[in-house]
Formats: C-alpha cells, structure tokens, sequence
C-alpha cells in the first residue's frame, strides 16, 4: 500500500528541512539565510530520495523493465523540482520575501506522484483494452503540443518576474535548452517508450531509427531553419511553434499522420442503382 510509504517519505523529508532550519538559524544566521541553506541541502536530499523512489524501488505500478524509462521518469521529477522549488525558494528568499512559504507543500504534490497506487483492481483485459486506446488515441500528442506551448509562456513569464536582470540572458538561455529537452523526450515517448498500437511490433532498434529521424527534425528546426530564413530573407522567425504540430502528430502516427490523429474514415463508394434485369 502506497499511502504508508507516502508518509514516511514526508517525514523523511520535511522533519531534516526543519531542524536544518533551526540549526542554521540557531548558529546565528538570518531566518532568510536559514531557509535558503536548509532548502539547498534538501535540494540534495531530494535528488537522492526520488532516484530511490522512481528507478531502483519504484511502485509495482511504476516498475518499468525498462532502465531508460525510469531514467527519464526521474528526471522529469528532479526537472519539476528544481523549476517548481528549488529556484523560486532561492530567489524569493533573495528579495527578502516570504512568499516562499507557499512553495514548501510542492515536494509532497511530487512525492505523491511518485508513489500514488490505486487500490481498485482491474479487470486483466479491461486494462489492456484501455492502454490500446490510451497508445493509440489522439490525446497524448495534443498533450505534449500544448505542453509545448505552454511551458516556454509561463516558464518566460516566471523569469521575467523573478530573475534579477543581470541573470535574465542566462537564465533565459538555459530555460530554452531544457525545452528543447523536453521536446526530445516527447519524441522518445512517441516513438521509443510508449509508440502508437502501429508501431508497437517494431524492434528496440527500429524504434530508436523513427526517433533519431523525428529528433534531426526537430533539432534542424529549431537550430538551422531560423538561421537559413535570416540568411536568405534577413530575418529568422522562429517556426518551431507551428511544425512542432505535425512533428509530433508524424512521431505518433507515422506518415498516415493526418488520417489516424483526425480520424477521417474513407468516404464509402456510391452504389450504382441495380437494373430491372439485375434485380431479376
């Protein structure tokens, strides 16, 4: 059962942050220098708490045989962590503000992420049917477009506010190349991890063909187009925004792409009227 595991890990994690605090505070440092201290070690602590949740004792559910994929897995958690918590305690806690105290209940969403279990059992088949539909619906590909939409507005937006300018070029400049990541890791779950039901007999090797295909793509998209445009028309607008669309629809579909995601069934042929002597 998840739920006893799920409250020892918030032990192990918040009782550590507060007698960090408390220690750090006690030595004579200012509440703000305590909290800033007590959440870079935990930053740490964290690191090392997730990779024991996410790759080597997972849930029954979350054991994938797969190395690779609970690699990722683990890195999308220390990703979130890092973007949702770590930097934005830093940097509050640089201006003096307290607002960084919404910020402490995060790690549990994230940690119950990690281990959430549901307890109902499913029929076998029942959930077979229901993970053909999840690979092969057109959901998970909208997702990930929207996500590539959404992410660098907010992620931008955040920088703007909260980055002291000095540092907005450079973190501006790491935030993009942690989107181009998360794009490639998209195509790896298209097209390597979890690929469309049609592409689901294809080898280990055969798969990692499709996503080095659709990642050239999308690299040449985003590094050597915008620079082609501005040598030949004198500007360089970024394009990624619109081709990222059928991009990701190709990772998922293939070159049916546009039937399969739309799901635009052949019109049926129109039959000729019978003759007299035919109906006879």
């Amino acid at each position: 059962m998840y739920l006893k595991r799920y409250l020892f890990t918030l032990v192990i994690y918040y009782l550590p942050y507060a007698l960090l605090v408390r220690w750090v505070d006690g030595n004579g440092a200012q509440p703000g220098e305590a909290h800033a201290v007590a959440h870079t070690i935990m930053g740490l602590l964290y690191a090392v708490m997730s990779l024991n949740l996410v790759v080597f004792r997972p849930q029954a559910r979350f054991a994938f045989e797969s190395w690779t994929h609970r690699t990722l897995r683990w890195l999308m958690y220390l990703t979130l962590y890092i973007g949702l918590v770590l930097l934005p305690a830093l940097l509050l806690l640089s201006h003096d503000s307290g607002m960084f105290r919404i910020i402490l209940p995060v790690p549990a969403l994230l940690f119950l992420g990690m281990l959430f279990s549901p307890v109902e059992k499913e029929d076998p088949d029942e959930r077979e049917v229901k993970k053909v539909l999840a690979d092969d619906g057109p959901r998970r590909w909208l997702t990930y477009y929207g996500l590539y939409l959404a992410v660098p507005f907010a992620g931008g937006l955040l920088i703007a506010m909260l980055v002291p300018e000095p540092f907005t070029l450079r973190a501006l400049t790491l935030f993009s190349l942690s989107v181009v990541g998360m794009a490639l890791w998209m195509l790896y779950r298209l097209t390597v991890a979890r690929p469309n039901i049609r592409f689901a007999s294809l080898t280990r090797g055969q798969r990692w063909k499709r996503f080095w295909i659709h990642a050239a793509l999308y690299l040449a998209l985003i590094f050597v187009l915008p620079r082609a445009l501005e040598i030949l028309f004198g500007h360089g607008p970024a394009m990624d925004t619109w081709l990222m669309l059928p991009l990701l629809a190709s990772a998922a579909y293939g070159p049916d792409m546009l039937n399969a995601a739309l799901r635009i069934r052949p019109k049926k042929p129109k039959l000729r009227p019978e003759t007299e002597d035919e109906r006879l």
